[in-house]
């Protein structure tokens, strides 16, 4: 004799079984078994419906776990790409602004009608690109900061919640 389990095929990955179709396994019992040599004792058949449950549960657990990290990355590169655009946007405008800034120098230059107004012209120029690179170099800093924070968060908290799941489970 033996006993009946319909079990459920697994896939990895999480994805759906393809049917819903359950397969059987019959694991022979110990009473009534033709041949008591292939009988499987009530208590390892307890042990194996055990394992059975609670490999379920792990798989499910593993299995929202990497969703969940996979949902976690996702959100990660898609801030790190808005991220990446916001910075190629700075410099853009940065750059743009230093050539105005050279254009704007080369006219008053041409504009120059003795050497030393030539001189001031360049010095004075010199000393405004010096602070204006400070400030834009400052603002670049700040923004990949911001950046940095906003790509790291998801990862922050996908590692936060994961510690907290290990102590709680």
């Amino acid at each position: 004799m033996s006993e009946t389990y319909n079990v459920t095929p697994m896939k990895p990955n999480g994805a759906a079984p393809e049917t819903e179709a359950e397969v059987e396994v019959k694991i022979p019992t110990a009473a009534g078994a033709d041949d008591p040599m292939t009988a499987v004792p009530s208590s390892v058949q307890a042990l194996a419906e055990t394992m059975i449950a609670q490999n379920r549960v792990a798989y499910e657990r593993a299995r929202e776990s990497m969703d969940e990290a996979v949902s976690m990355l996702e959100v990660t590169i898609e801030r790190a790409g808005e991220g990446a655009i916001a910075l190629n946007r700075k410099v853009i405008d940065i750059t743009q602004s230093n050539l105005n800034l050279g254009f704007d120098l080369a006219k008053e230059l041409a504009g120059a009608d003795t050497l030393s107004r030539f001189m001031e012209l360049q010095v004075a120029f010199m000393r405004k690109q010096f602070e204006t690179m400070t400030t834009q170099a400052q603002e670049v800093r700040e923004l990949s900061a911001e950046v940095a924070t906003s790509t790291a968060a998801p990862f922050k908290a996908h590692v936060a919640h994961s510690m907290s799941a290990m102590s709680v489970g």
